[in-house]
């Protein structure tokens, strides 16, 4: 589904950085020993990047956002980006839990090329883990608490993603 620019809503434009409001969260909580940073450019894009190991049992790379603001009447979320090529996880929390189920979304990347991804929230499924539950109710947009990014799947190795804005639609 095409959507219509005039309907997007900005949920997170990089311009509008501030330092305590983004958590890396790798697989070091539970021993792995994969890094992750985020840094931003002089013209307002984040840099999620590192390496991920699977070394100690670890394989994964994270970042999460908790949102502001309550979203409603959205549908589908966008993201500009530029990747590396390689496969990553759009994550949606809707409660306040550290380690609860996230709603996921697959997508991947193209190197070196800006994208337009855009996510129905049907899409979305509920996971805890690495794992799919099968069913855990419906995903509604005024439930998103918190938005994020996750590299895992085996992926060994350097990685680096490019975001320019998030929205909504």
């Amino acid at each position: 589904m095409k959507v219509n620019p005039s309907r997007e809503i900005l949920l997170i434009d990089f311009n509008r950085k501030k330092a305590g409001k983004w958590d890396i969260v790798n697989d070091g909580v539970m021993g792995g020993i994969s890094t992750s940073r985020i840094e931003f450019t002089p013209d307002n894009l984040m840099v999620f990047s590192g390496t991920v190991s699977l070394e100690n049992n670890g394989g994964f790379a994270s970042f999460r956002m908790k949102l502001d603001e309550r979203i409603s009447g959205c549908t589908q979320l966008i993201m500009h980006l530029k990747g590396d090529g390689k496969k990553y996880k759009f994550r949606i929390r809707t409660d306040d839990q550290w380690n609860g189920v996230a709603f996921s979304h697959d997508f991947r990347t193209i190197e070196a090329a800006w994208m337009k991804i855009e996510i129905p929230l049907k899409d979305f499924r509920p996971t805890c883990r690495g794992r799919e539950f099968l069913h855990s109710g419906e995903l509604k947009a005024e439930k998103i608490r918190e938005l994020g990014l996750l590299i895992s799947d085996q992926q060994a190795g350097p990685f680096s993603i490019i975001l320019d804005w998030i929205k909504c639609y």
